[in-house]
C-alpha cells in the first residue's frame, strides 16, 4: 500500500465513503503531495492505478468510481488487501489484480471486470453481485454478458451460468420491447417468440427441471384431450378403451416414442392421429432437450 492510499484511507476512517467528487479531488491534491501526479488522467479519474495492496478496506464503499485503465501504470491493485463487507457500485476495475485478497461478503454492482486477475482469491465465490439494474436492458444484457465471461474465464462456470440465464431475460424482453415498436416487424416477432419459447422449456438449457415439468405438463395435457373429446385411444380390436388412465397411459407411450402398439388412435378421426403425431414429434424433441439441459447443469 503506498502512502498516498494509507492517507486517503486514514482521512476516510469514520466515514469510509470513498465516493463523489469531493473525494476525487482530495486524491488530486494528495497525488501532488506525494508526487504521483499523472497529466494523462481526468478529474474523475484521479483514483485510477492507485496501489491498494494490504490495505484494509473492511465496509468501504466505491461508487460511480473508475479505479483502473488499460495500461502497465493505471491499474488497481489490491492483492492481499482486505475487502470484506466493501460495496463496490458501478465500479471499473478493468485489467485490475486482487490476488489472494479478501472478498468475502463483498458485493459487487454493476461493475466492470473486464481482464480482472483474482487468481487464489478463494473467497470470491463468496462474494455477492447484486442484481443490476435492468431499467435499460441494453446496458444490463451488456452487464451481464460481461459477468458470465468473467467468470467462465476463471472457469467458475455455476456463477457464470447464473448471468448466462439473466443475460438470456433481458434479451427476450428486447426484443418484444423492440417488436411493440416496430410490429410489423416479423424477423423481431420470430426472435422472440422463439427466445421466450426456449425460456418456457426449458430456461434457456439452465431449468432442467423446468424441462421435465413441460414433458409432464404435454403427457397430461394430451392424455385429457384424448380422454374428454375423442373417448379415448382405441385397442387392436378398433373398441375405445374409456378410462382416462388408459388416455393417459397411451399419451405417455406415445410422447415417449415406445409403440407397445396395444393401443392406438382412433383411425376415423384425422385430428386425433394429428394430435398423435405431434405429441411423438415433441417427445423426441423434448427428450433430447432435457438430456442436454441436465448434462449442461450437471457439466458445472
Amino acid at each position: 500500500m503506498e502512502p498516498l492510499v494509507e492517507e486517503l484511507l486514514k482521512n476516510h476512517k469514520g466515514n469510509k465513503d470513498l465516493t463523489g467528487a469531493g473525494v476525487q479531488e482530495e486524491v488530486k491534491e494528495l497525488r501532488k503531495k506525494h508526487n504521483r501526479v499523472d497529466p494523462d488522467l481526468k478529474n474523475n479519474e484521479q483514483l485510477v492505478g492507485l496501489d491498494w495492496r494490504e490495505a484494509s478496506l473492511e465496509d468501504f464503499h466505491f461508487e460511480n468510481t473508475k479505479l483502473s485503465k488499460k495500461g502497465n501504470e493505471k491499474v488497481a491493485h489490491f492483492e492481499r488487501a482486505t475487502l470484506s463487507n466493501a460495496h463496490f457500485e458501478k465500479v471499473d476495475l478493468s485489467y485490475g489484480c486482487i490476488n489472494q485478497a479478501n472478498v468475502k461478503g463483498t458485493i459487487f454492482e454493476g461493475c466492470n471486470f473486464k481482464g480482472l486477475d483474482f487468481e487464489d482469491s478463494n473467497d470470491f465465490r463468496h462474494a455477492r453481485f447484486n442484481r443490476i439494474d435492468e431499467s435499460d436492458l441494453s446496458s444490463a444484457s451488456r452487464e451481464y454478458r460481461n459477468l458470465e465471461s468473467f467468470f467462465k474465464n476463471c472457469n467458475m462456470n455455476y456463477r457464470a451460468a447464473s448471468f448466462y440465464y439473466r443475460k438470456r431475460i433481458t434479451e427476450t424482453k428486447s426484443y418484444w420491447i423492440e417488436w411493440c415498436g416496430k410490429i410489423w416487424h416479423i424477423p423481431t416477432l420470430l426472435a422472440a417468440i422463439i427466445h421466450s419459447l426456449w425460456f418456457i422449456l426449458c430456461g434457456y438449457c439452465e431449468r432442467p427441471k423446468r424441462c421435465l415439468g413441460m414433458m409432464v405438463f404435454i403427457i397430461v395435457f394430451s392424455g385429457f384431450i384424448y380422454h374428454f373429446a375423442w373417448n379415448g385411444p382405441v385397442d387392436k380390436y378398433g373398441n375405445h378403451v374409456g378410462s382416462l388412465w388408459d388416455s393417459l397411459y397411451f399419451s405417455g407411450v406415445t410422447f415417449t416414442t415406445l409403440g407397445f402398439g396395444d393401443l392406438a388412435p382412433d383411425p376415423n378421426i384425422i385430428w386425433m392421429k394429428i394430435l398423435a403425431f405431434g405429441e411423438a414429434f415433441a417427445g423426441a424433441f423434448m427428450i433430447a432437450l432435457f438430456v442436454i439441459t441436465l448434462v449442461r447443469k450437471l457439466s458445472r
